[in-house]
């Protein structure tokens, strides 16, 4: 029974050392920064952010998506904020284009990684109408004239009308 805690504790120590120096190795390869544009992270189903094919992530790790505000929407523990479309252990669709951070933590391997996505033209959701069209209050015009239009239409309508009994009336 010693002995097959001690080869199971010597295999533990040599596949953790394993992990440790693929992860040093690769420590240099962690980008702190991505600038990406909207239409690159475009897909089907959002927009669609990939994590770094270089960082090692045994399965083992912790990893979590920041907004540019901090607020956590994307945990590898399973915690999902409303814009996240999906996630896996290589990337992340959410419903808007936008500043994010990925940060990966592998307290075994002494791997601590963080990936700012710096969007170059954000937009605000997926079909990217945010700036299309008319502003709220070029609406609000546009609703006014044909109001006005109509009002207009039932004036002259009702003129005629009147117009046209005064005339029959002699």
């Amino acid at each position: 029974m010693d002995r097959s805690k001690t080869l199971f504790s010597v295999m533990f120590a040599i596949i953790t050392s394993m992990e440790y120096s693929q992860a040093s190795e690769k420590k240099e390869e962690c980008p702190a920064k991505q600038e990406i544009s909207c239409e690159t992270l475009r897909t089907a189903e959002g927009f669609t952010y990939l994590i770094p094919m270089n960082i090692p992530n045994s399965g083992h790790c912790e990893y979590a998506w920041y907004q540019k505000n901090g607020t956590c929407i994307a945990h590898s523990d399973g915690k999902k904020l409303g814009s996240v479309v999906a996630m896996t252990l290589n990337n992340l669709i959410v419903a808007t284009c936008e500043d994010l951070q990925w940060k990966l933590d592998c307290d075994n391997m002494q791997l601590h990684c963080t990936v700012n996505y710096t969007v170059k033209d954000p937009e605000k959701t997926q079909d990217g109408n945010h700036n299309a069209g008319f502003p709220g209050w070029g609406i609000a015009l546009i609703v006014t004239g044909i109001v006005l239009v109509i009002a207009g239409a039932l004036i002259a309508v009702w003129f005629c009308r009147q117009n046209h009994e005064n005339r029959s009336s002699y």
